[in-house]
């Protein structure tokens, strides 16, 4: 349930679409300061609700993230299961590995996948270079997508 000045609305949880959105935040264009993630609630009647980061003193973005979390880790794990992709933006993760839309990566050929300084970095084994590098805010749902590498083995 919502409530904004007078009007309420509400929606069981199932029926809400919930979206995510990483968003690094930087002091002068360049310092990462934090990395942050802003909501947006699709209701059945069609109406849209932004919740950013700091709203509620982020205790409503910590449930929320928790509840997006565990529906949307089940259903990426089904997806990966019937043998599809889960897209999270421009990266591309199944059985068999990962793309970030140019280059595709098998599992075998991934040592591990790091979070530094905002940026996802993935590591061939035996490797300090980097072979793949995507920004935590064009990775939507980046909890997800951190937690299917674990699956994985690799965060």
């Amino acid at each position: 349930m919502e409530t904004r000045g007078d009007q309420v609305r509400s929606a069981r949880y199932q029926d809400l679409k919930i979206f995510q959105k990483g968003v690094r935040v930087t002091a002068y264009g360049v310092v990462p300061l934090a990395t942050a993630v802003d909501y947006t609630l699709h209701f059945p009647d069609g109406t849209r609700s932004s919740l950013d980061w700091s709203y509620g003193r982020r205790s409503i973005g910590e449930v929320l993230q928790d509840l997006i979390y565990q529906q949307q880790l089940v259903n990426a794990i089904a997806t990966i299961e019937h043998g599809n992709d889960v897209t999270f933006g421009q990266v591309h993760l199944n059985a068999r590995g990962l793309s970030d839309g140019r280059k595709m990566l098998t599992w075998a050929e991934i040592d591990r996948v790091q979070l530094l300084d905002g940026t996802f970095y993935v590591f061939p084994p035996r490797s300090d270079r980097f072979a793949i590098h995507v920004d935590y805010g064009n990775v939507p749902n980046a909890p997800v997508f951190m937690a299917l590498l674990k699956q994985f083995g690799k965060f």
